[in-house]
């Protein structure tokens, strides 16, 4: 058996049991004193703590695949995992908890330092500062907008687990190295214990540092594929939550009283408000995940980087938007079609009000 299997399969296994035994033992010891420290009642310090141990632990036993465009530093990995347990830890202070953003975006602007010189986002599109910057602002707003997926239990782990899933399929399929794939699994695996504790009824949550930390990881994994010329496949596999977050953030700058908090705005949280039951809306932001991590996987053989992340942004708001009608009869896609498109264009109109008046 080749021993590269051996190292992977050992590291992952580790890594899962040592998770799942340490969620099991807060989970045991929610009342215990000892466990009101930042670190040790947080949830996010396993997570960290186990994925980093795997991932520094991949990185040195793995032998050297020379399968990468550009050769990942172990200061590269250091750099994010220290940029977002620092964030995290700060952010656990009330003042400083109000400008975390600030944080999240100093820490992204670090880690794009580190980049590759010959790597460029838009291919040379835009200046390279403006590129660097670009990425910097992209990366803090994934980053901090992570917290608007835990207004209900199992969404962050169904949301973080199935497109780190399909960047394992990329290591496979040759599209991404294997040691960014072998990092991605650590990750998966370890949310997937998670899942356990916070799948409805939920014993176990991130704080909300804790899940825009999550959120400042999965975006670096998502920037070790993003460098070797897998950018539209990140995007795809990101789309539920790049397009739950938007069209949230539509609705409150509508300015009507009803939409001024984000999270009731999102799609997973108005269908638990109309019955149904949070295990059932993970599951089915599952199968909506899961198919997009098909799409993704196929479009490193797709002719452009955009058609099928264009029909997966159809296929997310006609699912979304279908899953909250749950107890509507069933409709023709024509109908739910105009639906989709009339409640855009009304949120259009109520941004445009909104801006005249002010000017």
């Amino acid at each position: 058996m080749n021993l590269t299997f051996l190292i992977i399969a050992a590291v992952l296994l580790c890594c899962f049991f040592a998770a799942y035994l340490w969620f099991a033992v807060i989970n045991r010891r929610l009342n215990d004193i000892s466990f009101g420290s930042p670190f040790f009642g947080n949830v996010f310090f396993p997570v960290w703590l186990v994925a980093f141990a795997g991932c520094t632990a991949l990185y040195f036993l793995l032998p050297e695949q020379n399968d990468q465009l550009f050769d990942i530093s172990f200061l590269n990995v250091a750099a994010a995992f220290i940029s977002a347990a620092a964030v995290c830890l700060l952010s656990l202070h009330a003042r400083i908890a109000r400008w975390n953003y600030a944080l999240f975006l100093a820490a992204a602007i670090l880690n794009t330092l580190l980049l590759p010189q010959g790597f460029m986002l838009f291919e040379g599109t835009l200046p390279f500062w403006l590129d660097r910057l670009t990425i910097a602002l992209i990366w803090s707003l994934f980053a901090w907008a992570y917290k608007y997926l835990d207004g209900l239990e199992g969404i962050v782990a169904v949301q973080t687990v199935t497109p780190l899933c399909g960047m394992v399929i990329l290591a496979f399929l040759g599209a991404i190295p294997i040691l960014t794939g072998c990092f991605s699994a650590v990750f998966a695996l370890i949310m997937t214990a998670y899942a356990v504790y916070n799948w409805y009824p939920a014993q176990l949550r991130l704080t909300t540092s804790g899940c825009q930390a999550l959120g400042f990881l999965t975006a670096w994994l998502f920037m070790l594929a993003t460098r070797e010329g897998s950018a539209s496949c990140a995007l795809i596999f990101s789309l539920y939550y790049i397009v739950e977050v938007i069209w949230a953030g539509l609705k409150k700058l509508s300015r009507k009283p009803q939409y001024q908090e984000i999270v009731p705005n999102t799609f997973y949280y108005q269908t638990n408000l109309s019955g149904l039951s949070p295990d059932i809306i993970s599951e089915n932001i599952f199968k909506l995940d899961a198919l997009l991590v098909i799409f993704g996987c196929f479009q490193i053989y797709a002719p452009n980087s955009y058609s099928l992340a264009i029909l997966g942004v159809i296929l997310t708001f006609w699912f979304l938007n279908h899953l909250r009608n749950w107890q509507v009869a069933e409709r023709s896609l024509g109908e739910i079609n105009r639906e989709v498109v009339k409640d855009l264009k009304e949120n259009v109109e109520d941004i445009k009000k909104n801006l005249d008046k002010d000017i």
